[in-house]
């Protein structure tokens, strides 16, 4: 049983609505998507889901009883159904929510839409709203995270700033922060909200970057390396975080399980880490 023997007030940082942590006997975040939530490495050919960072930082903060699920369908998106799951997001995302009462939803979603099926991004965010409503319905907030750019399938230089696959991307950004803004006008920023993480106006800006630097991080111009999905869970992360608030003080006992936890996670890592 966790030994809380304090209780410590940690405001988010945007002000309104936080997560209060410390009444929940768990913690658990359900994160959906495609392939890049999945952690596809295409080129070493297995996954390395950001979750597996995701939650050994989120243990060593709230407790044993911490889990981050990876909910990735491979190739799916709104329209879009997966490779090994014959199902569209929104199916199989449902089957996902209704699974347990998460405490935040991390929703990324729309590449293979854009990409694949070359829909416009209104039309993406159209089958996306009834879902972001569902979830908050549900009492559960959402940070979502627009798809990033796809450097390997989208022309660059001067062409990838007519592209118009690339134009709708950025459209789907600003289509979220666009919904985010409504949700919190509508509330009063009361209750659950969406927060948008935008990482690719900010550390992910793949076109921005050397080819050195891009190879760190994009394993096949669109998937992305281990250590890039790495990173990417911290972000999600900080992102987190920043949004709770009233977080337990853990006590010993809580030390020692989530330091056990993490000594039998680190063999499935470091084995994933010396693969070719």
């Amino acid at each position: 049983m966790s030994q809380i023997t304090d209780l410590q007030q940690q405001q988010p940082g945007s002000g309104g609505y936080c997560i209060p942590v410390q009444r929940r006997g768990s913690f658990h975040v359900l994160a959906a998507g495609d392939s890049i939530t999945q952690g596809s490495v295409p080129s070493r050919g297995f996954n390395y889901p950001y979750t597996i960072k995701l939650e050994e930082l989120l243990r060593k903060k709230l407790g044993p009883r911490t889990r981050a699920i990876d909910a990735g369908l491979g190739g799916g998106g709104i329209y879009q159904t997966g490779f090994n799951i014959p199902q569209k997001f929104p199916e199989f995302y449902r089957e996902q929510l209704a699974f347990r009462q998460w405490d935040v939803a991390v929703i990324m979603i729309g590449i293979n839409d854009l990409l694949r099926g070359g829909t416009p991004a209104a039309e993406i965010m159209a089958g996306l709203q009834p879902l972001l409503d569902e979830t908050l319905a549900r009492g559960i907030p959402v940070v979502s995270i627009p798809p990033f750019a796809a450097p390997g399938f989208v022309a660059e230089l001067i062409a990838r700033r007519t592209d118009s696959k690339e134009a709708e991307r950025k459209k789907m950004a600003e289509l979220l922060k666009a919904a985010a803004a409504a949700r919190a006008v509508a509330t009063g920023g009361q209750g659950p909200q969406i927060w948008v993480l935008d990482l690719q106006a900010g550390p992910l800006d793949f076109y921005k970057m050397s080819p050195e630097e891009r190879s760190r991080w994009l394993d096949d111009g669109l998937h992305m390396t281990q250590f890039a999905y790495e990173q990417l869970g911290q972000y999600v992360y900080d992102e987190v975080m920043s949004h709770l608030c009233y977080l337990p003080q853990l006590g010993l006992l809580d030390y020692a399980q989530v330091s056990a936890q993490e000594a039998s996670y680190s063999i499935w890592r470091n084995a994933a880490r010396a693969r070719p």
